[in-house]
C-alpha cells in the first residue's frame, strides 16, 4: 500500500478526538480494469469529541440553505440537461434579478462608486 496523500499528517492518532469518513471512491490506474484499483477516502477529523457532531449539524444547515435548491424550489431559475453548468431564469426569476440589479445601482450611486463591467 502506498500513501499518495500530500498531507497534512499527524504524528499519531492520539491527536484525533473524533473522525468521520465522509465519502469514498475508486478508479483504475489508466483505466486498466485488470490492475489494482486506487482508493480515495474523504474524511474530517477534529481535536474535540463533539467536532464531528458540530460539523454534521453545520453541513445539514448548509445543504438546507443551498441557493441552487432554494432558487429551483421558488421557481426562480432552472438547469437544463443540455447545458448543466448554466442557470436559466424563469419569468419570476428575471423580475427578481432586474429588481435586485436596480437596487444595487441605487446603492452604488449613493456611495459615489464607479461601476466596472467585465
Amino acid at each position: 500500500m502506498v500513501d499518495l496523500c500530500l498531507g497534512p499528517h499527524i504524528p499519531h492518532t492520539g491527536h484525533i478526538g473524533s473522525f468521520a469518513a465522509v465519502a469514498g471512491s475508486r478508479s483504475y490506474f489508466r483505466g486498466d480494469a485488470d490492475g489494482d484499483p486506487l482508493q480515495r477516502v474523504y474524511g474530517v477529523a477534529f481535536h474535540e469529541k463533539s467536532g464531528v457532531k458540530q460539523w454534521r449539524k453545520w453541513r445539514e444547515e448548509a445543504e438546507r440553505r443551498d441557493h441552487r435548491r432554494i432558487g429551483e424550489r421558488q421557481d426562480l431559475f432552472f438547469f437544463s440537461p443540455y447545458s448543466p453548468g448554466s442557470a436559466f431564469f424563469t419569468p419570476s426569476g428575471t423580475i427578481m434579478y432586474v429588481c435586485v440589479r436596480a437596487c444595487v445601482r441605487v446603492c452604488v450611486r449613493a456611495c459615489v462608486c464607479a461601476c466596472v463591467r467585465a
